[in-house]
């Protein structure tokens, strides 16, 4: 029983218990020559209480003398350093609650290093000196092809990707053994479509798959994230597709695992 912490009336210091528990997790796991590297994705969906915790971290190493704990965490390893915490979000999707918390770092960069990194669109050049690096093409050969890819995804990476696999898949694009070069027709790449949303882009590609790679994808998909080979193992007995890793395989041959 926590005492009461989760009523309304003492939700502070039911906050304050946490971040100073997970200070405490912190600093038992930092030591000099072994950082820590904690990342966060999409914080735009994150609550006010997961990020206080996180600021009350980043608090810890810019005030020691103001730490949750006692004055001696001023030579604890957080202190020190040793911790490396990257946080991703969507500036369209984030609130102003959001925005106001990141603003406090910047205050703190006397103490803590803080880097502000915005990954934006490809551009068309952009698009052009990769396809003439993985082509092994000039890119007065493949400008055409950049720009047809650019007006397709509007230069957004996940869309680049995916479009390119399509085409490659469909025979659009594909080296010829007789010219010794990747070939492709700019009429056809320019019927080719690709949808304007992500969901419904993956959606489409998970249908294309047979129904063991489908149903392997759901079983792993109620284990986690990740899936160890012991656990596959375990479940390539026949029970449910006739060989795991064969499907497994299949669906990062699509880009939808990584092994």
């Amino acid at each position: 029983n926590d005492g009461g912490a989760g009523t309304t009336g003492n939700v502070g210091s039911g906050r304050n218990r946490l971040r100073h528990l997970f200070h405490i997790l912190l600093n038992s796991i930092f030591c000099v020559g072994h950082p820590v590297v904690i990342v966060l994705d999409d914080l735009q969906w994150s609550d006010s209480l997961a990020m206080d915790v996180i600021l009350g971290v980043i608090q810890s190493k810019a005030h020691p003398s103001s730490n949750l704990g006692s004055n001696d965490d001023r030579d604890s390893p957080s202190s020190r350093g040793g911790l490396f915490l990257l946080g991703s979000y969507r500036d369209n999707e984030a609130d102003t609650n959001l925005l106001q918390r990141i603003s406090v770092m910047d205050v703190m960069k006397q103490y803590v290093k803080v880097t502000h990194l915005s990954i934006g669109m490809l551009s068309r050049r952009d698009i052009d000196e990769m396809l003439s690096c993985k082509l092994g093409l000039p890119m007065r050969y493949t400008r055409d092809l950049s720009e047809q890819v650019f007006q397709k995804t509007r230069g957004h990476p996940l869309f680049v990707q995916t479009f390119l696999r399509s085409i490659i898949s469909k025979g659009v694009l594909s080296f010829s053994v007789r010219s010794r070069r990747w070939t492709w027709d700019d009429l056809v790449v320019e019927m080719h479509t690709i949808s304007e949303d992500v969901a419904d882009f993956l959606a489409n590609r998970i249908r294309r798959l047979d129904k063991d790679t489908v149903f392997a994808l759901q079983v792993c998909a109620c284990i986690g994230f990740q899936v160890n080979t012991s656990t596959i193992d375990l479940l390539n007995v026949g029970q449910f597709v006739n060989n795991m890793f064969e499907a497994l395989e299949s669906a990062r041959k699509e880009g939808l695992m990584d092994k």
